[in-house]
């Protein structure tokens, strides 16, 4: 549990101090493109796993839960955030998920959950749940391979508010990033303990970014609203390695995929 209330503050940290610095009114179309790119890779589910059903101490079933993190390279967040804020010097999007799953090992199959309760703080608010379903097709006891397709909504969005002469403004930037795609795993069991694992499939995103202002003078109200939509494709590649002590499970994921990369970690209990 004390590992789970880091990580999520550790997340919001972050996400609360982008709120205050945050603003695209004058980005473009281009710009917006790039954005949601790097923030469609941020959001590609995982439970950094590997080819192998989940859990090992039961016969016919598996089960787990835990919780990744990680963070994404993100220099077109970086630019953005620079250029409103001088002070302010973050060059990654963070990424959090609970996580559980559920194995039937006659079958070969592994049914995953994600989620992050709804949160808000400072003007910023975060949800998000992901889905996933692997077929270990081969499960040898060296060598396992696995096809596995995911799925991932997140809603993230931020409000800030300002005084006008004679009134007030607020303005609010909600991204809505939906990502879907399929890949191959291979993976070994080495040593009773070290599971190496590779992947290569395919992902899409695409992201609603919806900006709405709202100014009050006296007694009038002047509201605008503006929506874009960009979506992204490209081939996925993440390799890993899952430490299996026990019921415990530490894991870290590298992952190429939207132009960009990220690293995630993985703590959980694996029965």
């Amino acid at each position: 549990m004390k590992i789970f209330l880091t990580s999520f503050f550790a997340l919001f940290f972050v996400t609360t101090t982008m709120a205050g610095t945050f603003s695209i009114d004058n980005v473009s179309q281009q710009e917006i493109d790039a954005l949601t790119e790097e923030l469609g890779a941020d959001w590609i589910f995982t439970t950094n796993s590997s080819a192998k059903p989940a859990g090992d101490m039961l016969p016919l079933v598996g089960i787990e839960v835990g919780v990744v993190i990680g963070v994404t390279e993100a220099p077109k967040w970086a630019q953005l955030i620079k250029e409103e804020d001088p002070n302010t010097d973050i060059d990654k999007l963070p990424h959090l998920n609970f996580i559980g799953a559920f194995s039937f090992k006659p079958l070969g199959l592994t049914f995953e959950l994600g989620f992050i309760p709804e949160k808000s703080s400072d003007g910023a608010t975060i949800k998000n749940t992901g889905l996933g379903i692997k077929w270990t097709f081969l499960d040898h006891i060296i060598y396992q391979l696995a096809v596995r397709g995911h799925f991932n909504s997140n809603e993230l969005s931020f409000v800030d508010s300002s005084a006008v002469a004679g009134g007030s403004a607020v303005g609010r930037t909600a991204f809505e990033t939906t990502t879907m795609g399929v890949q191959v795993l291979a993976g070994a069991d080495l040593l009773g303990f070290f599971e190496p694992y590779a992947g290569l499939g395919f992902v899409k995103s695409s992201t609603d970014t919806k900006l709405s202002a709202n100014i009050t003078v006296t007694d009038i109200s002047l509201v605008g609203n503006r929506a874009i939509d960009s979506s992204h494709s490209s081939v996925h590649f993440l390799a890993g390695a899952v430490f299996d002590l026990a019921i415990l499970n530490i894991g870290l994921e590298y992952m190429n995929a939207l132009g960009t990369s990220r690293i995630t970690g993985k703590f959980s209990i694996n029965i």
